[in-house]
C-alpha cells in the first residue's frame, strides 16, 4: 500500500491542487494531510472546502485550533498575549491576528464548522498496516519535532503509539527516522522555499515501511 501525506497547506490552494492532482495522477487513493489549513494563505476557503469535498482524513492543526480559539473569544485571545508578555503590536502577533481575520472572513460557515470538527489525531490500519497520524506529535498538538529531536524523545513518542507508521505535522524540514520497527514520517511544508509543492510518499509494499519525497509544480 502507498499513502501520500500533505503537510501545511496555510491556505495555498495552488499548491493543494498541484500536489492532488499528481497524486491522483499516480493512481494513490490514500491521503493524509497533517494540519495547518487555513491560516497564512490567500485562499483558505478553497483549501478547505477542497479537503472537506475530497473527504481526505486530516487532523487539527496547531494554528487551526488557534484560530477557532480567536474566532470564538479574540478579545480574550489578545489578552492571553498580554498577560502572557506576547504584545500583539510587534509585527509577528499583529500579523498573525490580521490572518486570523482574514481567515475568518473568507471561511464559510460549513467549513469553519469542518474545521472545527477535524480530531487531533487518527489512528487507522489499511491493508494489514498501522497508522498514527497527528500534527506535533502523539504527546502534545504543540510539541514540533525536527531533525535534531534527541532519538531518545523519539523513541518516547514511538512507545505513546507504537505502530507501523508514525506521522507528525507541523515540522518546518521533512524527515525521517527509522525507529524499530516504526517509521516516523514528518511531511514538512506543502510549499517549499523554490516555490514547489511538496509531499511524501509512504510505502508498506516491502514490508519495512518508507518514505519518498516528492516535489511538483504549482
Amino acid at each position: 500500500m502507498i499513502a501520500a501525506v500533505l503537510g501545511a497547506v496555510e491556505g495555498n490552494v495552488s499548491a493543494l491542487g498541484a500536489a492532488l492532482d499528481h497524486i491522483s495522477h499516480l493512481g494513490i487513493h490514500t491521503v493524509f494531510q497533517t494540519g495547518h489549513l487555513a491560516v497564512g494563505g490567500p485562499a483558505p476557503n478553497e483549501v478547505t472546502e477542497r479537503l472537506r469535498v475530497s473527504d481526505i482524513p486530516a487532523v487539527q492543526g496547531e494554528m487551526d485550533r488557534q484560530l477557532l480559539r480567536y474566532a470564538r473569544k479574540p478579545d480574550a485571545w489578545r489578552n492571553r498575549l498580554v498577560r502572557e508578555g506576547e504584545r500583539p503590536r510587534g509585527p509577528v502577533r499583529a500579523n498573525l491576528i490580521a490572518d486570523f481575520e482574514a481567515a475568518l472572513a473568507a471561511l464559510t460557515t460549513e467549513n469553519l464548522e469542518w474545521l472545527n470538527r477535524l480530531p487531533r489525531r487518527l489512528e487507522l490500519e489499511i491493508d494489514g498496516a498501522q497508522f498514527f497520524v497527528c500534527h506535533g506529535s502523539p504527546a502534545s498538538q504543540s510539541e514540533l519535532l525536527s531533525p535534531g529531536t534527541p532519538l531518545q524523545r523519539l523513541e518516547r513518542l514511538r512507545e505513546m503509539a507504537p505502530v507501523d507508521v508514525l506521522i507528525c505535522g507541523g515540522v518546518a524540514e521533512t524527515f525521517e527516522r527509522h525507529l524499530g520497527n516504526t517509521l516516523l514520517v514528518c511531511p514538512g511544508p506543502l510549499m517549499t522555499a523554490t516555490g514547489a509543492a511538496h509531499f511524501v510518499l509512504v510505502s508498506t509494499e516491502s514490508g519495512t515501511p518508507r518514505m519518498q519525497s516528492v516535489m511538483v509544480s504549482p
